[in-house]
Parts: structure tokens; C-alpha cells; sequence
């Protein structure tokens, strides 16, 4: 290789050595962020580093987790729609600038978008809706080639808690959780009657949905809870369901249900992206995180991640987004608490040796709520 350089003319040679010195200075590709996503805006930090970078306010309130694009390119915000008739999503790039705004909701304008799934194609987003006041709960379905909203998911007696989505896309799992009697909204008129509706009938039951009917392919009654699939598909596990000291477990073909035992009650999980293995956490310590580590094939717990030490007084926050692995399952990343304010700060170590990359202290806005990639 040295050879064949020396050989090249002295102007192919200048111009080689400036693409390389311009590659060494261009930012890191968007692929390779991480975001930590609160109500008021998104605060991408490296994740070989724990550098904070540049802050993005957001104009509109970000009211749940949203989802990057495969390669990085573009954010679907599930936003608030603040008096914008329909909006379903605000789709930006990782400078934060407005690509587009996805309209076309037809129930109440005050839903909060609470999470945003892609399919793996990258053609679809699925977008968990709830409205304590006044809607029914629904997960709107989006044409992300068209920009519009083709039909909803309906959680008829209860209100969606979680989503997940199959490795394959095939299918969509829905958590719905019971209201409260005091707590169960009116149901308002139905929107345009040409958009598709699906139910999910019940409460406290998990609806299997196949993504390419849209049709009700299975359901397990008396469960829901935060969820979480394998790398192969193959098995649900279900966070804050009817166990206690345990991780519950859906095979997804015969949906038997089992259960893993555990050392603490489990706050979050983290499936990562390759190996056959997931962490589950908690904080039962004030100065420490328990980390336990999954074999996802046989559903075993394996070992334990050695975790690092976290400021007194915080803990790790509780739901379905705030933990992550990155993408290519290097480093695992945890947002932490103080009391109900997630705004303290992002822990990143290395996997699976534990070892602490960074901690990064977050902007004083409040709604810290989720880590994503």
C-alpha cells in the first residue's frame, strides 16, 4: 500500500491526505449517538466517551420515547400535539432540525404520543397514544413512506402500558394495564370511520398483533407489564407483572408462561444487540446498581454485571427505556433518578466487563425519561 501511494502523482496524493484529514475532523456519524430524551428536549452524548454534545430544545413537549432511524439519520419524536391539530410525530434530524411533522390523528388533539416503534424495514411506526382525560388508548399505525396514519390498535377496556416489536417486525406485542374506576376516562366519538380500528378487548392482558394483517393473532389474560423480546424473537419477558421477585417469561410460539427467579425486584431491562444476552437491573442499594445478566436462550440467569458505583440518593429510573445498550452492544447505558425527577444523570460501562466509561451530569430540565440509540 505504501508502494502504490508513492506512485500516485503528487496532486492525487494532496488530495488523498485532505479526505483524510477532513474524515478525522467531521463529527461522529449520527449512527453512533446515543440520546438521552426528556420533555423539553434531547441531549445526544457519545457513547465511547460519555461526552455530552450539543443540546436540542424541542418547541413541543416530547412526551415519550422516541425512536432513531437504522442509520442514524433521522428522530420520530412522539410529540404532544400543543394545539397542532393531528400531529402523530415530529420527525428531526440529529441537529434537531424539523425534517417533517406527520398529522393525520383523528381522536382527541391533548393525547400524549407516550412511545414510538420502527419496523425494521423502516417503513412503518407504531405510536402508543394514551389520554387519562378523555380518549380511549390507542397505537396509531404510520405509513412513514406517505406520512399517514393507515388505522389504530384500540385497547377497548383498559390503556396500552407498553409495546414491543418482533426482531422480524411480524408481530407487535401490547401491554394493557387496568384503569382505576376513578381514573376510567369517558370515551369520546370515534375518529374519521375510514381508518382501520383493531381491538385489543380486556385489561391487564397482552395482545399479540400480526403486523401484516393488523389482526389479532393471540392473547394472554391476567399480565401486562413492561416489555422486552430477544434477539431471536422467541421469548417476552414482562416487567411488573404479577410476579414479585421475578422476570416473567411468554414463549412467543405457544405463549407458555414461565418465570425467572431473582435476587431484588427488577426495574428495567436491556436486550442486547447480539450474544444471546439481556441485563436486568435495579437499585436496591443507595450508593450501587444490581446488575444481573441473561442468557436469553435458555432464560437462565448466568452471572452478574459488575456495576458501577452511583452518587448517593439516586437510583436507577423505573420503565421500559432507561436502560440501553449501543448498538453495537460495547457499552450499557443507565439513566439515573432522584426521587421522581430523572434529570441527575447518564451512566455508560463497558459490556460485559462492567467497567465505567463515564458519567455525564444532565441539564437541570425536568422529564428525563429515556435512553435511546
Amino acid at each position: 500500500m505504501i508502494q502504490r501511494i508513492h506512485q500516485l502523482p503528487a496532486a492525487a496524493i494532496a488530495s488523498f491526505a485532505l479526505q483524510l484529514i477532513l474524515a478525522a475532523t467531521q463529527p461522529a456519524a449520527a449512527q453512533s449517538l446515543g440520546y438521552a430524551t426528556s420533555n423539553y428536549g434531547i441531549q445526544p452524548f457519545n457513547p465511547t466517551s460519555a461526552t455530552l454534545l450539543g443540546w436540542i430544545h424541542v418547541s413541543e413537549d416530547i412526551e415519550g420515547v422516541p425512536a432513531v432511524s437504522s442509520d442514524g439519520s433521522k428522530l420520530y419524536l412522539p410529540f404532544e400535539n400543543n394545539g397542532s391539530a393531528g400531529t402523530v410525530l415530529g420527525v428531526l434530524s440529529p441537529s434537531g432540525a424539523l425534517i417533517s411533522r406527520i398529522t393525520g390523528m383523528g381522536y382527541s388533539e391533548t393525547y400524549y404520543r407516550d412511545k414510538v416503534l420502527l419496523s425494521p424495514n423502516g417503513e412503518t411506526a407504531f405510536v402508543m397514544c394514551n389520554d387519562s382525560n378523555t380518549g380511549p388508548s390507542l397505537i396509531a399505525i404510520v405509513n412513514l413512506n406517505t406520512e399517514a396514519v393507515t388505522g389504530y390498535f384500540l385497547a377497548q377496556d383498559g390503556y396500552f402500558f407498553d409495546i414491543a416489536l418482533s426482531p422480524d417486525g411480524g408481530h407487535l406485542f401490547a401491554s394493557v394495564a387496568s384503569y382505576s374506576d376513578a381514573a376510567r376516562p369517558a370515551r369520546e366519538a370515534d375518529p374519521q370511520a375510514s381508518t382501520p380500528l383493531y381491538g385489543c378487548p380486556g385489561a391487564n392482558t397482552i395482545c399479540d398483533f400480526n403486523t401484516s394483517t393488523f389482526a389479532l393473532a393471540h392473547q394472554v389474560k391476567s399480565l401486562s407489564g413492561s416489555l422486552y423480546i430477544s434477539q431471536d424473537g422467541k421469548s417476552l419477558y414482562v416487567i411488573l407483572g404479577t410476579a414479585t421477585f421475578a422476570l416473567d417469561v411468554l414463549n412467543t410460539t405457544s405463549f407458555a408462561r414461565s418465570s425467572i427467579a431473582l435476587p431484588f425486584f427488577p426495574l428495567v431491562m436491556a436486550i442486547a444487540p447480539s450474544g444471546n444476552q439481556a441485563v436486568v437491573a435495579a437499585s436496591t442499594d443507595v450508593s450501587a446498581l444490581d446488575e444481573l445478566l441473561l442468557d436469553t436462550q435458555s432464560n437462565t440467569v448466568v452471572g452478574t454485571v459488575p456495576a458501577p458505583p452511583i452518587p448517593k440518593g439516586t437510583g436507577i429510573g423505573q420503565g421500559g427505556s432507561t436502560m440501553a445498550f449501543s448498538p453495537d452492544g460495547a457499552s450499557l447505558w443507565t439513566l439515573l433518578c432522584s426521587g421522581l425527577s430523572c434529570n441527575q444523570m447518564i451512566v455508560g460501562q463497558s459490556f460485559p466487563s462492567g467497567n465505567l466509561i463515564g458519567e455525564a451530569t444532565l441539564p437541570l430540565v425536568e422529564g428525563f425519561n429515556s435512553i435511546v440509540f
